[in-house]
């Protein structure tokens, strides 16, 4: 492990109202879906609403809407990136794949944490243990009517704190971002190693005469790309002016500076991504998924 190094946790310049932390879009580019949240215990037909306590954790947890960034200032070597497929190779545990960032934040978690909450709404997944852990909810068509969306729904509190963080490896990309948000919520986070910045205020700084590629398109790209030498923007739904997936494989080894949204950890691309940087990059990790573990060090970031 590395000397202990400064660790940027970006905050944006307002608090947003705590309601918001499951229900607006972390990006820009994401559109409203049905408010409806499955429950996480009893009748899974039932809808579970934020109670008081959950409310408080999720406002401390989320204050930063979007910004939120893990500023990794360490450079991985380069025997450890390898370049893969476009937008990184997906793992899918249950193919078997070792997911190898997931299984390193695992080993670190105290899972003696009792489970007192878990929510899934349209745009965010909390739960709740001895913190309150955020992450992205996934939009990707593919359910079927009658099918759970989610195994276990609704028996979901019957789990203790590592089944549920374990489900971070499920290829079900809802049951990842509950594995990821309970991941979150049990990581001892040292403050002494944290400081606040805005995370687009760190890209612009950087960025400055050079060749930026941001994965997810942020509300801050308009004010970036007016700030650096040249930005790629690469979406799985790219609007205009962005790039697709496919192209992460030419452009990501070319950039300067490498922005990767914390939603990689929950659809299981962040390793393939982060293999793809430069070992000179200047690579961050951004958004309220992100997991603040200096584990990611060990990765690139």
């Amino acid at each position: 492990m590395h000397a202990p190094t400064p660790i940027g946790v970006a905050r944006a310049t307002s608090l947003i109202d705590a309601s918001k932390a499951v229900t607006r879009p972390h990006s820009d580019r994401e559109t409203p879906g049905q408010n409806a949240r499955f429950a996480a215990r009893g009748n899974s037909s039932q809808h579970h609403f934020l109670s008081p306590l959950v409310t408080i954790a999720i406002w401390s947890a989320a204050v930063c809407y979007t910004y939120l960034a893990y500023l990794m200032l360490h450079k991985c070597p380069a025997s450890q990136r390898k370049h893969g497929g476009a937008y990184g190779q997906k793992a899918n545990s249950r193919g078997g794949k070792e997911i190898k960032i997931i299984d390193a934040l695992l080993s670190t978690l105290n899972p003696e944490a009792t489970v007192r909450d878990i929510l899934q709404g349209p745009y965010w997944t909390a739960v709740l243990t001895r913190n309150c852990g955020l992450a992205s909810t996934p939009h990707e068509a593919g359910h079927h009517h009658g099918d759970a969306p989610v195994r276990d729904a609704g028996r979901l509190m019957d789990k203790d704190a590592l089944e549920l963080a374990r489900m971070a490896r499920s290829g079900n990309s809802l049951e990842a971002a509950i594995g990821v948000a309970t991941i979150n919520s049990l990581l001892d986070v040292d403050e002494r190693r944290c400081i606040e910045l805005n995370a687009a205020d760190l890209l612009v700084e950087q960025g400055k005469d050079k060749r930026v590629a941001l994965i997810g398109h942020f509300p801050f790209v308009k004010r970036l790309r007016q700030a650096v030498a040249e930005l790629s923007v690469i979406e799985k739904h790219p609007r205009e002016g962005d790039f697709a997936e496919s192209e992460s494989q030419e452009l990501i080894p070319q950039a300067d500076v490498v922005a990767i949204t914390g939603s990689a950890f929950v659809n299981h691309t962040i390793e393939g991504l982060l293999h793809l940087c430069s070992p000179k990059a200047y690579v961050i990790v951004l958004g309220p998924t992100t997991p603040l573990s200096p584990v990611l060090f060990d990765y690139g970031v």
